[in-house]
């Protein structure tokens, strides 16, 4: 699985620092969200145990993911940003 060496995080801080490290390190350049520890997102959005959303500019689910698998993910924000710019041209 992917991310199996990184430890499930204890509480909320180290939530958003592993969240934070992620951004980093895949040079995200859009807003990671954060779930809660009781993960209340995850109950609204799906029973998934880690999944993976995708949303644009204007707040729309464009992609979902059952796990964070870094290429599936990369891939998709590379083709949503490209067809963003697409549109904008």
């Amino acid at each position: 699985m992917a991310f199996k060496e990184i430890a499930q995080p204890e509480t909320f801080e180290a939530r958003v620092k592993l969240a934070t490290k992620m951004k980093s390190e895949y040079e995200m350049p859009m807003t990671v969200l954060v779930d809660t520890m009781e993960d209340q997102s995850r109950a609204l959005f799906s029973d998934l145990p880690s999944p993976v959303f995708i949303i644009d500019a204007k707040g729309i689910i464009q992609n979902k993911f059952p796990w964070p698998y870094s290429e599936q993910i990369k891939t998709a924000v590379s083709e949503m940003l490209s067809a963003a710019t697409d549109q904008s041209e």
